[in-house]
């Protein structure tokens, strides 16, 4: 708990100072024909994004997005753990909202519902729905270079959003990321509207993480509807659902999405990750890892709605994880693979004389070893300096070593 603290001030310290680790921001103003209104969105790019014309970025949405600790949190947090592999490169959306009660509620279907809430205006829950599938959606797609993933990240009524979409035949989004979520809403009606969804659905490629503390007369009013969901999704399985959740011991309403966002991010990254079980079969030599790789990334794009092509950065993880197993001749094949994804990353060609050298075979690692250093020089404006000057001393003494061991 206290570690979980101390992370979320280093990343709202990330986002106030330092714009290189976070990467850039950008705010748009969209003249919504939905809401008749302007409304505002905060784009938050990663590091390198302008550089990299390439990569495919998945979409983060964040609600509430008009509290910048909460949009910074989020998209330190994916950095975070982008930089240790275990989360792909993502853009972050924080959505500003005029009245987070009316926009995040489902329109109700009782009568005592509205009632309850008095003054308090809600059921705008599909407008919001439709400003994004026809605006932001739209205008995200035209000026930035994003795949067709898209997760949400909500707390409180905004995670009553979130699982108020995924309920519908056909949600807007692919992950959601919810927080104490209020399911208590309208008598339950997100829930049966839930079960009547999945029992028309014989594959449902979702994923859903739901957080929940124990502690404070908020969470302990949203359990027993977190625990029926919970019941329901035990009860009636669904091809390609990927459900969690977790109840956070301790934690109360304002410091759940703390712990409950991190762990929800940590669980959406694993969804890409080899795991274990496919990573001994890399090296168990009963197969040929190319094939089971490509078995392995064609399944998750199955599940992904789109083609999803493993990084050079994550092809160069596999690679090394083969070759740190004794596998050099395996590996090989690894960094050959992901240069033929990635034909212009220099330092696949560098991995894959390193393998080369250890298996023995001296003349091809040099070959590797001198493709890396062109390409390097081929795309020098692609690099920072202190990036180019250190890869092109790396590769110079590997061509260098490589020459004697020819020589001998």
């Amino acid at each position: 708990m206290k570690s979980v603290i101390c992370l979320f001030f280093v990343l709202i310290s990330w986002g106030m100072n330092a714009q290189n680790i976070l990467g850039t921001a950008e705010t748009h103003t969209i003249n919504s024909s939905v809401f008749k209104k302007e409304r505002k969105i905060r784009v938050l790019l990663p590091p390198g994004y302008h550089k990299d014309t390439i990569t495919k970025y998945n979409v983060i949405y964040v609600l509430d997005g008009s509290w910048d600790a909460r949009v910074d949190y989020v998209a330190g947090a994916i950095q975070y753990l982008n930089e240790y592999g275990d989360f792909p490169p993502s853009i972050v959306v924080g959505i500003f909202s005029d009245d987070r009660t009316f926009e995040f509620t489902p329109t109700p279907v009782h009568e005592q519902t509205t009632k309850n809430w008095g003054d308090r205006k809600i059921g705008g829950g599909p407008m919001l729905q439709a400003f994004f599938r026809e605006e932001v959606f739209p205008l995200l797609k035209n000026k930035y270079h994003i795949s067709s993933f898209k997760g949400i990240v909500g707390h409180s009524l905004g995670g009553t959003f979130c699982i108020a979409d995924l309920s519908e035949a056909d949600p807007l989004f692919n992950a959601y990321i919810a927080t104490s979520p209020n399911l208590d809403f309208d008598d339950e009606e997100i829930i049966q509207k839930m079960e009547r969804t999945l029992k028309q659905s014989e594959v449902v490629n979702r994923l859903l993480y739901v957080s929940i503390g124990t502690e404070g007369q908020m969470e302990n009013l949203f359990t027993p509807g977190v625990d029926r969901m919970d019941g329901l999704f035990d009860f009636m399985k669904c091809e390609g659902f990927r459900f969690k959740r977790k109840s956070n011991q301790g934690l109360d309403h304002g410091t759940t999405p703390l712990v409950g966002t991190l762990e929800g991010l940590m669980y959406l990254g694993e969804q890409w990750s080899l795991g274990k079980e496919m990573e001994d079969r890399l090296i168990d030599r009963k197969g040929d890892p190319i094939t089971e790789l490509k078995a392995h990334y064609s399944s998750l794009s199955d599940w992904l709605g789109y083609e999803f092509v493993p990084t050079a950065s994550e092809v160069n993880n596999i690679g090394y994880h083969v070759l740190n197993e004794g596998e050099a001749l395996e590996a090989v094949k690894v960094f050959s693979w992901g240069i033929q994804l990635h034909p212009e990353d220099a330092n696949l060609y560098d991995s894959r004389g390193e393998a080369q050298e250890k298996s023995g075979d001296i003349k091809e690692a040099l070959a590797s070893y001198e493709k890396a250093l062109s390409v390097l020089e081929e795309r020098k404006k692609a690099y920072d300096s202190d990036t180019y000057a250190y890869n092109k001393e790396i590769y110079t003494k590997n061509i260098e070593r490589a020459r004697k061991l020819q020589e001998k």
